[in-house]
């Protein structure tokens, strides 16, 4: 009898725990088909036009490393070739380029 009581209590326990659930639960709309904000063709061409543009312009921000004669092998370490970036330069295409990217968003028709 008490394994009776018990079910039933445990029963009753987990009906009004979904009942409670489901009054809580807000309703549930569909989401809209497509993308919500999708992107054009158009919008894409712009941005990318302005990743091309950064990438020139820091190119011509590098400057090479001089030529150095290679060193003997027992006497000193190999030079280090690596160009060096301008900073100033590096910073200004970037700052050019989010300029330019932020025109292709205000200028996007899924603005």
């Amino acid at each position: 009898m008490k394994a009776f009581a018990f079910i039933l209590a445990v029963t009753a326990i987990l009906e009004c725990g979904s009942a409670l659930a489901q009054t809580a639960t807000p309703n549930v709309v569909a989401p809209p088909t497509g993308l919500s904000t999708p992107l054009t063709f158009t919008t894409t061409t712009c941005m990318v036009s302005c990743n091309s543009l950064a990438a020139n312009c820091q190119t011509r921000c590098y400057v090479p490393a001089p030529p150095i004669p290679l060193p003997s092998p027992s006497v000193s370490p190999a030079p280090i070739l690596n160009a060096t970036g301008n900073t100033a330069c590096l910073m200004g295409c970037t700052s050019t380029q989010l300029a330019c990217q932020s025109g292709c968003a205000l200028n996007s028709p899924s603005r």
